[in-house]
């Protein structure tokens, strides 16, 4: 419950491992994102299901290792952050009142 295990897109991490995220920058970024609107827009055109999606934020680990996160991957780490914020928020409050688990 402490550093629980999660699956972020490709990645299964500790979730309290991550140190910081820094979102990436310069022209192959940029070259990446529009290469992704164009394969959208062909999809949306033909009807194709081809996927692109640029790796915008890198991640970097307590362990020194770094991981690439594209949008989805960040908004799913995001979102499982804030969950767990919220169960340990409901812990303390359960910690405090007396309660044992």
């Amino acid at each position: 419950m402490v550093n629980p295990i999660v699956v972020i897109g490709r990645y299964k991490i500790a979730l309290l491992s991550i140190s910081a995220i820094n979102e990436r920058q310069g022209l192959g970024v940029r070259l990446s994102r529009a290469l992704g609107e164009l394969v959208a827009r062909i999809n949306a055109r033909r009807g194709w299901s081809l996927r692109w999606q640029a790796n915008t934020h890198d991640v970097y680990l307590a362990s020194g290792g770094i991981l690439r996160f594209n949008q989805s991957e960040k908004d799913a780490y995001d979102a499982e952050l804030a969950h767990h914020e919220q169960v340990l928020m409901v812990w303390g409050m359960c910690k405090s009142a007396g309660l044992r688990s």
